[in-house]
C-alpha cells in the first residue's frame, strides 16, 4: 500500500526563473536567490516487505542516473549515505565509492539515503531549473532490532513487530511538475522489480483479531464441557456422597481444563503478534546474521501457533469423555 503527498511550500520571495539576458549583477543575484529559495515538493511512500539487495541498489542508482540524464542537466552530483546499526554511518560521493565499501561490516543496515542534485536549463528560454531527489531505502527488521534494544520493558517484541515503516521513501524538490512525476514513476517500476516476502497470509490475517482468540478459545471449551456432561447424564442415581464428588471433581476439570486453554491460547495470541513480514537490506555479514535472527523467530511463531491450537483441540475432545471419568472417580 502506497500513498502520496504533494506539498507546495510557502515561499517569502518570488523565485523568477534566470534569463542570461540579465545585467551580470542581476544575473549572479538571481542565481543566488533561486538556490536559496524554496523549491515545491513531491513525496511518496513505499510500504511493500521488499526483500533488497545491493543488485537492487545499483540497479536503483542507474534508474535514477538514466532518469536525469533524460533531462539534459548541466551539472549533477549524488552523495551516498549509509547508516547502520550501533550507530554508525559512512558518506560517499559516488556510487563507485559506495560499491566498494566493505561489505563484511558486522553492524546491520540501518538505511541507505541517496541524494541527487541536479541543474537544468530550458533550450529556448534560457531558464535555470534546480532538482533535488531524495531517496531512502530502510530496513524494516534493522529498524526494529534498534527499536527492540531501546524499548522499555513493558513493551513486548509483538507490539514491535506489528510497528509499520515504510520501505522505501522518495522525495523531489523541482522546478517543473512534469519532470518531477518522471521519478515517482520510475521509482514505481523499480518497487515492482524488486523482490517481496512470501509471508503467511493466515497469520497476518489473524493478527487483527489475535486478542479475542484466548477470550473465546477459552469459553467454547467450557460450552463444550458442559454440552459433553449434560449429554451423558442418564437416570442414574448417586448418593450424596458420589454427587459431592462429582461436584468437586467436575469444578476441578473445569477450572484446569479452562485455565489451561487459556495459556495455551494466550502463547497463540503471542506467537502470532510476534510473527513479522519481512523486509530487509541485505549487503554485508551483518545483515545476513539479522536476517537469519528472525527468520528463525518467525519460524517459532509459525510452530507454537501450530502447538497451541492443537493442545487446545485435544483439550476439547477431552471434554467429550469428562463425564466418564467422573463415574470412575466416584464409583
Amino acid at each position: 500500500m502506497t500513498n502520496i503527498v504533494e506539498e507546495v511550500l510557502p515561499e517569502e520571495r518570488t523565485r523568477g526563473l534566470i534569463s542570461r539576458d540579465d545585467n551580470k549583477v542581476d544575473y549572479f543575484c538571481n542565481i543566488y536567490e533561486r538556490i536559496n529559495s524554496s523549491n515545491d515538493e513531491i513525496k511518496k511512500q513505499y510500504n511493500q516487505n521488499l526483500l533488497i539487495n545491493f543488485s537492487d541498489l545499483k540497479e536503483l542508482h542507474e534508474k535514477t542516473s538514466q532518469t536525469i540524464n533524460s533531462l539534459k542537466p548541466i551539472s549533477a552530483g549524488v552523495k551516498i549515505y549509509i547508516y547502520q546499526n550501533g550507530g554508525e554511518s559512512e558518506k560517499f560521493k559516488s556510487f563507485e565509492d559506495f560499491e566498494s565499501f566493505k561489505i563484511t561490516s558486522p553492524n546491520a543496515t540501518n538505511n541507505i539515503y541517496f541524494v541527487y542534485n541536479f541543474t537544468t536549463q530550458d533550450s529556448e528560454t534560457g531558464d535555470f531549473e534546480l532538482y533535488k531527489v531524495k531517496i531512502r531505502v530502510i530496513s524494516r527488521v534493522s529498524m526494529i532490532s534498534e527499536f527492540e534494544k531501546e524499548a522499555p520493558p513493558f513493551m513486548s517484541p509483538s507490539i514491535l513487530a506489528s510497528v509499520a515503516t515504510p520501505i522505501v521513501i522518495i522525495e523531489i524538490e523541482y522546478s517543473d511538475y512534469i519532470k518531477a512525476r518522471n521519478f515517482i514513476s520510475m521509482i514505481d517500476e523499480w518497487v515492482l522489480g524488486c523482490d517481496e516476502t512470501n509471508s503467511s497470509k493466515v497469520l497476518n490475517k489473524f493478527k487483527a483479531y489475535s486478542h479475542f482468540i484466548p477470550k473465546i478459545g477459552k469459553n467454547l471449551i467450557y460450552l463444550l464441557l458442559g454440552y459433553f456432561t449434560l449429554f451423558s447424564i442418564n437416570d442414574e442415581s448417586f448418593t450424596n456422597l458420589q454427587s459431592v464428588k462429582f461436584f468437586i471433581f467436575y469444578i476441578t476439570a473445569f477450572v484446569i481444563l479452562g485455565s489451561t486453554a487459556s495459556s495455551l491460547l494466550s502463547k497463540v495470541e503471542k506467537s502470532i503478534d510476534s510473527y513479522m513480514s519481512m523486509s530487509y537490506i541485505n549487503m554485508n555479514k551483518g545483515d545476513a546474521k539479522l536476517i537469519k535472527k528472525y527468520k528463525s523467530r518467525n519460524t517459532s511463531s509459525v510452530v507454537y501457533s501450530i502447538l497451541g491450537f492443537v493442545g487446545t483441540l485435544s483439550i476439547g475432545l477431552l471434554t467429550n469423555v469428562i463425564y466418564d471419568l467422573v463415574k470412575v472417580f466416584i464409583a
